[in-house]
């Protein structure tokens, strides 16, 4: 059956309409599109617009011959098959036409039979040039999909001789290895490439007597030094006669699974030598690996545990919740993060941060746990003690605002009455009544010092006190807060009572362990009882303290009916944080302060307890030395220094400065008072000589005392400044005179201390001033 070739669009270009016109009627009979131009720029500019794979020209145009046509057609469409039409053609002619571009020629007129033959003829020509076209790109494409492969490969591919000797490369024998393909050739892939002597024998034996070789993998020497680990595939090819010609073969660099593998080995390594405990577990909690942490921690051993479920870990610290909401995050796929008290085989328990992380398979499905976690034990215990600490230090910032204020309240109760003594004529009853008010005034000084004692850490001053006085106060107190069920028992033997002590200190120490005796008799009830007697050698201090006279000391014994404590207990009473008392109910401070205190005063203390029998305290204070004397519980408000000169007063309390300024009226002084510290700093500077002294409080608003004393001290820097403070972490008095004031008063201020204070301060400064005037008298008669 003979093909039927495509109908091409065809130009027809002639100068002659009617003539173009019949022959275009006569193609389209015979199903060809085409279409009519009867100029050249008609014909062009119709080609531009649509292409055709045939044009049919006359030779003699009216504008321009057919030939110049011709190359004009093919400067748009190189590939159009040209066939000149002439009335006139010869052989040369015919020559001069195919020279310029022409497929053809037909002689006019020509009929139809001849028109349709010589396109026939062109359509095969278009046909075969349209095969051999595609065939051509075909065969680029096959070339260039080739091309990619062999330059793109990720393997290297390679050919090698028998020798060893390489042949031809890949590109990406660069990429792997980093040689050029041009270095390449001059390299022995053995001996160049094959990085070790064994691997390197094995390989030349391979290519001699084996056919095939698969998965040889060496170590391979990079350009750079770098090692190159290389999976190896090779064949051996043979000519057309079928000789022996060489090697071909394809090269994987497979250095990251080694280098994998490796990791593998040290992750395996990290985690037995881990301080951390890790473990995994199927998905119902089974252990299946446990690292030497684990067993070091726990003390279990691995072959306890492989197979036995994590329960055999549980404490009894969580609830079933805890564990409940665990297992849901990790079966859900999820990280669970937290924290775990857990047992150990020896029934101890330990605290532990816990990581937990599912296990997938490859298809997503969580198939086991892995478990790190860290002992915090130790820290845990630490940060137990820190939170202890710093609650300690909040009891003590709010305790030192109290006693700011609570000593504001005092100083205006001790102020009001010792005034009211003073007005009081000589004899009359009542005044006995104030005495009392300030006896009670100044044990609730004391006790606010108490309170300072978690805010303040000077060292405290040591002055000879009765310790009968401190030991009568502290009980009264104490029995406000016992339950009836508790009898409280005294017996004051001693003669001599006098110790060189702080009182706040000592009534500290009685406090705190009258609280324990206290917690221990709570349910039952029972007796506290208090001794104080000279030590001797009958008594418990001849044991302990063999090396030591007992009559230098006082013997202070605290006995409670209690539940008493074992021997291990003793041993540990006196360590910081240590407590028997439930959460909330003790700080685990209180015997750790008495033991310091009473070593601090140069003491002893020792404890006796049994279950059941009830615990004895033992204190040996050292007596005061031979002639010291308490210091009396009161003072004489109606003996007090005074003078004439001129005072400044500061206070934002109007009940103080009404105080002081009633007092030092009545002493002489002239006073001028401000509330604000401001005002009384812009009074100073308008007339600095106006006054002799200024008793400013430390904390104010806007300006606080220091900073006035410094200011009042730039304007005057001899007038000499009391500084006054019921709590300040600024001043203390060991640390005033570092803000250049020349003497402090702490609140609540007696009045007698204040008029004697006062005092000290304008001699001392009228003696400086003196001293200065003499000596400045003596430089002026040296130089005269």
């Amino acid at each position: 059956m003979t093909q039927v070739c495509p109908r091409p669009d065809i130009l027809i270009v002639d100068d002659q309409r009617d003539f173009a016109e019949g022959v275009a009627e006569v193609l389209a009979i015979n199903g060809y599109n085409t279409r009519v131009a009867t100029t050249p720029e008609t014909a062009l500019r119709s080609l531009e617009e649509t292409p055709c794979a045939i044009a049919l020209v006359d030779l003699r145009l009216d504008q321009t011959s057919g030939l110049s046509l011709i190359e004009d057609l093919k400067k748009i469409s190189p590939n159009i098959l040209c066939l000149i039409m002439t009335a006139y053609a010869d052989v040369d002619t015919a020559v001069a036409a195919v020279r310029q571009g022409a497929y053809d020629y037909l002689k006019k007129p020509m009929s139809a039979a001849d028109l349709l033959a010589n396109l026939e003829r062109c359509c095969e020509r278009i046909q075969l040039e349209t095969q051999r076209q595609k065939a051509i790109e075909a065969l680029a494409e096959r070339e260039l999909a080739y091309s990619n492969l062999f330059n793109n490969m990720l393997d290297v591919f390679f050919r090698i001789d028998m020798d060893g000797n390489i042949l031809n490369v890949s590109p990406s024998f660069q990429r792997v290895l980093g040689y050029g393909s041009v270095q390449a050739l001059q390299m022995n892939f053995g001996r160049d490439i094959i990085a070790d002597d064994d691997a390197r024998r094995q390989f030349f034996d391979a290519i001699e007597t084996r056919d095939v070789v698969e998965l040889f993998e060496t170590r391979a020497s990079g350009m750079n030094g770098d090692d190159v680990w290389l999976s190896i595939n090779m064949r051996r090819c043979h000519d057309a006669k079928g000789q022996l010609i060489g090697v071909e073969g394809l090269a994987r660099d497979i250095s990251e699974r080694i280098h994998a593998q490796d990791e593998l080995v040290r992750l395996a390594t990290a985690i037995d030598q881990a301080a951390e405990l890790i473990f995994i577990t199927d998905t119902a909690g089974n252990f299946q690996y446990v690292n030497p942490s684990f067993e070091r921690v726990t003390g279990y051993c691995r072959e306890e545990v492989i197979g036995k479920n994590v329960n055999i870990l549980k404490s009894g610290k969580h609830g079933e919740s805890f564990y409940r909401q665990m297992w849901q995050v990790i079966s859900g796929g999820r990280v669970w993060r937290g924290k775990l008290v857990n047992k150990r085989k020896d029934g101890t328990l330990f605290y532990e941060e816990a990581s937990i992380t599912p296990i997938r398979d490859t298809g997503g499905k969580v198939v086991s746990f892995v478990a790190v976690k860290r002992d915090v034990t130790k820290m845990t215990m630490l940060e137990g003690q820190l939170r202890q600490a710093q609650k300690m230090e909040a009891i003590g910032t709010l305790a030192g605002g109290i006693a700011h204020d609570f000593n504001n309240i005092l100083s205006s109760i001790m102020g009001y009455t010792e005034l009211a003594v003073l007005d009081s004529p000589e004899g009359a009853s009542w005044v006995q009544h104030l005495n009392k008010v300030l006896r009670a005034s100044h044990r609730a000084k004391e006790l606010v010092n108490q309170i300072l004692t978690f805010s303040r850490h000077e060292e405290h001053e040591l002055v000879p006190v009765d310790i009968k006085t401190i030991l009568y106060d502290t009980l009264k107190l104490l029995r406000a807060s016992l339950p009836t069920t508790i009898e409280i028992r005294r017996h004051i033997a001693a003669e001599k009572r006098t110790i060189l002590a702080d009182p706040t200190q000592i009534h500290q120490v009685i406090m705190n362990i009258c609280t324990n005796a206290r917690h221990a008799m709570r349910e039952q009830g029972g007796v506290l009882e208090v001794r104080l007697e000279e030590a001797s050698e009958n008594t418990e201090f001849s044991i302990d303290f063999p090396s030591l006279r007992p009559e230098d000391y006082l013997m202070l014994s605290i006995r409670d009916s209690g539940h008493g404590m074992p021997a291990a207990m003793i041993e540990r009473i006196f360590d910081p944080y240590f407590t028997t008392k439930e959460k909330g109910e003790g700080t685990g401070l209180g015997l750790a302060i008495v033991h310091s205190v009473v070593q601090n005063h140069g003491g002893h203390i020792r404890v006796q307890s049994e279950p059941g029998k009830g615990t004895c305290f033992f204190i040996f204070f050292p007596h005061a030395a031979t002639g010291v004397r308490a210091k009396a519980a009161g003072r004489d408000c109606t003996r007090m220094p005074g003078g004439a000169e001129r005072v400044l007063v500061v206070d934002d309390e109007e009940d103080i400065i009404m105080i002081v300024r009633g007092l030092l009226t009545r002493l002489g002084y002239q006073v001028e008072a401000f509330h604000s510290s401001n005002a009384a700093l812009e009074r100073f500077r308008e007339a600095p000589y106006a006054f002799d002294v200024v008793i400013t409080d430390m904390t104010m608003p806007l300006m606080t005392g220091d900073r006035l004393a410094a200011n009042i001290k730039e304007s005057r820097p001899d007038v000499p400044v009391l500084l006054c403070t019921g709590f300040s972490e600024k001043v203390d008095r060991e640390t005033f005179g570092q803000l250049g004031v020349d003497g402090l008063l702490m609140k609540p201020i007696a009045m007698v201390e204040l008029a004697t204070t006062l005092r000290q301060v304008l001699d001392a400064a009228r003696i400086t001033a003196r001293e200065k005037s003499v000596s400045t008298g003596k430089g002026r008669s040296g130089t005269a």
